[in-house]
């Protein structure tokens, strides 16, 4: 099984939205580096001044933006489910150190 599809298939469907598109990537990085041999040239240079580098990046830079967001939403979302854990914990202790009277 190929890597694109086995990280296409592996990942979770609420999360798609982060997800690196790689088969994108590929096709840029692909398109790129033939221009830099169809130049008569296989040097960098070429390569970085390409169309296809220039998608390639944007790209990169794209899913890097993903990525930043997904961390921050999980670790937002975290934090919050922290402090809701530790209320309950808080509220517990609190019912377990003042019972309730037996009349009531």
């Amino acid at each position: 099984m190929k890597f694109g599809k086995t990280l296409r298939d592996s990942i979770i469907q609420e999360w798609r939205f982060y997800s690196v598109d790689y088969k994108e990537m590929k096709k840029a990085l692909k398109v790129s580096t033939d221009e830099a041999s169809d130049s008569g040239s296989d040097g960098y240079g070429e390569f970085v001044d390409s169309d296809g580098a220039e998608e390639f990046f944007e790209l990169y830079e794209s899913s890097k933006d993903k990525l930043h967001r997904f961390y921050a939403d999980k670790e937002a979302w975290a934090v919050d489910y922290m402090n809701t854990l530790e209320d309950r914990v808080e509220a517990l202790r609190d019912t377990s150190s003042n019972p309730p009277s037996p009349d009531q």
